[in-house]
């Protein structure tokens, strides 16, 4: 992929706060909401209701934490930054500048490749457990609620959301791989080309 391709792509990523916030209204705002009345205690078992509640809260419990680490993005913005900044460095000889966006790629806390890699796989295991529980909640509804009412929570927007998040997990996996990869092997040319040059 070529680096203009892959800038843009970076920066159309959606924000993952806005499709965790679209989800959180359209699925668990949702079914505490009076107005559904799918969610009436009367149709759902106190067991079922039990077991439902346990699986909203781990929903919630991941999403604060994918929260915690969504940085992703920006950092793939800086990462697509820094990219652009050593071909430029490369084509001027500017060695300090080589160095100093190497090192920030190699050590520093919040923008260094590893870390980088860690939180996304965090993120990762959080979506992974998220749809676990909401699969796993939408099969006790579906077991206690009537077609109807089924049918009607069904209809909300809560699977779009989840969806999109799928999607933004495959490509920002697929930008950091294809970002990392092009950074390291741009810092090493430029070191390399710093070291020739002594």
């Amino acid at each position: 992929m070529e680096l203009k391709e892959l800038k843009r792509e970076v920066e159309n990523l959606p924000d993952i706060k806005d499709i965790l916030n679209g989800f959180k209204k359209n699925w668990i705002k949702s079914l505490h909401d009076k107005k559904h009345q799918f969610f009436m205690v009367e149709k759902i078992t106190p067991d079922k209701t039990k077991q439902i509640n346990c699986h909203l809260k781990e929903i919630s419990r991941r999403i604060e934490q994918i929260l915690e680490v969504s940085s992703i993005k920006a950092r793939l913005n800086t990462y697509a930054r820094y990219l652009v900044e050593l071909k430029l460095t490369s084509l001027n000889g500017d060695t300090n500048k080589s160095k100093i966006i190497a090192n920030s790629i190699v050590y520093d806390d919040f923008l260094n490749i590893k870390n980088t890699i860690n939180d996304h796989l965090a993120i990762e295991n959080h979506i992974s457990s998220l749809i676990n529980s909401y699969h796993k909640a939408l099969e006790l509804f579906n077991q206690e609620l009537s077609l109807e009412d089924y049918l009607q929570l069904m209809d909300l927007e809560h699977k779009k959301y989840i969806n999109s998040l799928q999607k933004l997990q495959s490509k920002q996996k697929k930008l950091l791989h294809s970002l990392g990869s092009k950074l390291l092997e741009s810092s090493k040319t430029s070191l390399m080309d710093t070291l020739e040059g002594q």
